[in-house]
């Protein structure tokens, strides 16, 4: 049987020591048909001469400009010549047999878009960690969606996404079908810091997804770290969750209730990053955007309730 060409798409910037780190763990993998591709947005990577020289598989690309990270991430996908695609953020890991597995579970159904698995959470130096997240919810790993493996319906995986849960979000802990991927027209900037589950939602409309019960890569979690910069301290567009919900809430037969009350607690961590900051603007804003885009008083009133219901939860 012929293996199928899996295309890992790494976009970097300016972080050489993780990027080689994420290079040989995409080489090291047990799965062998694949091509690397790399976007560079930084400087540049002097020190991966001599990876080039010795793989063949690896395709560099350095921009002109730093284009962001969503059109640099859009970038590398563009030069996929795979059948799948495989994301690996520059300072990430997976680990030996992820992609062996995901495409075990890409076999099952010409019908699944999109694989998932949780990822754990390390440190700079490839330490297993357990982070405190919006200052009360330790994170023992990210995306444990379900008990088991499983195959998801897309309609069942877009109402979670909506009203509950985000099944899967971080590009290094998903693959996708490359042609699906082109007919969707991939990531949208206009989304931006949340383009990733934007796709992800997008995905669920025209695809099945299938999740594996493993951790078959690593999320680097650093306070230097533009995610953990946004979450923590700069906040979110507060106006993005709706955008979303409005997108994507008459795809499905979803309770738009339920998805306003969602969008509007997603929309709160902004909360969180104001008071860790002492931001009152950013509390400020959030506010009036949560009051201005919910549209159901009930759930204005049951907010707070709910917040708090959250916090104690994720102190236990």
């Amino acid at each position: 049987m012929q293996k199928e060409l899996v295309s890992i798409c790494i976009p970097t910037y300016n972080r050489e020591n993780y990027l080689k780190r994420a290079i040989y763990s995409a080489i090291n993998q047990t799965y062998s048909n694949i091509e690397i591709i790399i976007t560079d947005n930084g400087n540049g990577s002097p020190a991966l001469s001599s990876l080039l020289k010795k793989y063949r598989f690896i395709r560099y690309f350095k921009n002109s400009t730093n284009i962001g990270s969503v059109a640099n991430l859009k970038k590398a996908a563009s030069y996929a010549k795979g059948e799948y695609i495989k994301f690996l953020l520059d300072d990430d890991v997976l680990k030996p047999k992820c992609i062996e597995k995901m495409i075990e579970a890409m076999r099952i159904s010409p019908k699944i878009g999109l694989v998932m698995a949780p990822l754990e959470i390390i440190d700079e130096n490839g330490n297993k960690i357990e982070p405190i997240f919006y200052g009360v919810k330790r994170m023992k790993y990210l995306y444990k969606y379900l008990k088991g493996d499983k195959l998801v319906n897309g309609k069942d995986a877009l109402n979670d996404f909506l009203t509950r849960i985000y099944p899967c979000c971080v590009p290094t802990g998903i693959m996708i079908r490359t042609d699906l991927y082109n007919k969707l027209g991939g990531f949208k900037e206009r989304f931006s810091y949340i383009a990733d589950l934007e796709l992800c939602m997008n995905f669920a409309t025209r695809s099945n997804f299938y999740y594996i019960d493993e951790m078959l890569s690593s999320w680097q979690y650093s306070t230097s770290s533009e995610t953990v910069s946004i979450l923590h301290k700069k906040g979110i567009d507060p106006s993005l969750f709706y955008k979303l919900t409005k997108a994507y809430g008459k795809s499905c037969d979803v309770n738009l209730k339920k998805a306003f009350l969602f969008a509007s607690k997603r929309t709160a961590i902004n909360i969180f990053a104001g008071l860790k900051t002492l931001n009152m603007s950013l509390i400020v804003d959030t506010i009036k955007t949560i009051y201005n885009n919910d549209p159901y008083l009930s759930n204005k009133l049951a907010l707070p309730f709910e917040l708090l219901f959250e916090v104690v939860k994720a102190e236990k």
